[in-house]
């Protein structure tokens, strides 16, 4: 059975009832009463289907309308074979091998919310060890930090902030397949997550990557991505950020402009030293929940019994936080699942 939010459910409910003339076949509908009619018949089609991991719930309708355009018929053969993948796959399940094995290896981590309640993700490419990315670790990586992104969401949120600052980024980072295989991924079985991208400190060989990308993402998704101008950096910030994750960024951006990285800078997964004001691995909101041992065991006891997923931070924070996370990361098999992955991808729709 799926699983329905209670205020996304009565919010529903009574547009439904404001226009449920508009619904009698006598009359012209309107496109909210249209959106409005498909969400609610979706879910009827859908709410009798085995779901232990409550992943139809009426933000996963809407989601997948939007994405096809408002066609019931495809959002639901979408549904159904995102939600086959996602039992098959266990996505949610996954560990990046590579960050275990080579701590650092990505630098992409989440670190607080917009104002909104988004959660937003960071990454920076001067930070991370990876000298060149694949197929299989960027996707882990990425669907690692999607996952736990989401179990961080509100009932009335799905979608999240990242921050791309290109700082750092090398011609290595280009890879045309890489780059249709996520954008796959993410389209059939991530559709609306993102909520915008933010690229910071692009130059020429950002803008090439780009303009190959462009070629695989749908106007929708495009118009979500921002290329920001320095004199645009901090008055964005201050509109869309809190005042300590606006702090924040822009403290750690500057940070990352250095020529040589400071080892704080470097090792961003491990606690500063008290001489030192910055922390890389994230705002203060977000350390003192996610990261704080006595926080972390306590914000997972109710997590679970709300029957909701565990977030769980960058790899390497998860080591130092004593997280239930790390306890079972020793014996990730690399060859396991790097099969795992190449499985998973073999399955994504085309």
């Amino acid at each position: 059975m799926t699983k329905v939010s209670n205020g996304l459910w009565t919010n529903f409910s009574r547009k439904k009832e404001e226009s449920n003339k508009s619904f009698s076949p006598e009359y012209d509908l309107d496109e909210d009463d249209k959106q409005q009619k498909a969400i609610t018949d979706l879910h009827r089609r859908l709410c009798h289907r085995q779901d232990p991991e409550n992943f139809i719930t009426l933000n996963t309708i809407n989601r997948y309308l939007q994405a096809h355009r408002w066609n019931i018929d495809e959002a639901e053969g979408m549904i159904l074979r995102t939600l086959e993948w996602r039992t098959k796959h266990q996505p949610q399940q996954w560990q990046c091998k590579w960050c275990i094995e080579t701590p650092g290896y990505h630098a992409w981590r989440q670190v607080g919310f917009d104002k909104e309640g988004r959660p937003v993700i960071y990454s920076c490419f001067a930070q991370e060890q990876a000298k060149s990315d694949t197929i299989e670790d960027t996707i882990v990586h990425m669907v690692y930090l999607i996952e736990n992104a989401i179990a961080t969401m509100s009932d009335s949120n799905c979608t999240w902030i990242w921050v791309l600052d290109c700082t750092g980024i090398k011609m290595s980072s280009s890879c045309s397949k890489l780059n249709a295989k996520v954008m796959n991924l993410l389209s059939n079985h991530y559709p609306c997550r993102l909520g915008q991208l933010l690229c910071i400190n692009y130059n020429w060989i950002f803008s090439s990557i780009w303009s190959t990308v462009k070629l695989f993402l749908t106007q929708q998704t495009i118009s979500k991505v921002r290329l920001v101008t320095p004199a645009q950096l901090k008055p964005l910030f201050k509109d869309i950020f809190s005042v300590s994750l606006c702090d924040w960024l822009l403290d750690e951006i500057e940070l990352n402009k250095s020529e040589q990285l400071s080892q704080s800078q470097t090792n961003f997964w491990m606690q500063p030293s008290q001489d030192d004001k910055h922390d890389p691995r994230g705002c203060q909101d977000y350390v003192t929940r996610y990261l704080n041992r006595a926080n972390t065991i306590l914000d997972s006891a109710a997590q679970t019994n709300r029957t909701k997923r565990i977030h769980q931070p960058h790899p390497n924070m998860c080591f130092l936080t004593d997280h239930s996370y790390a306890n079972n990361s020793n014996g990730v098999d690399t060859e396991q699942m790097l099969e795992l992955v190449r499985k998973a991808l073999k399955d994504v729709a085309e």
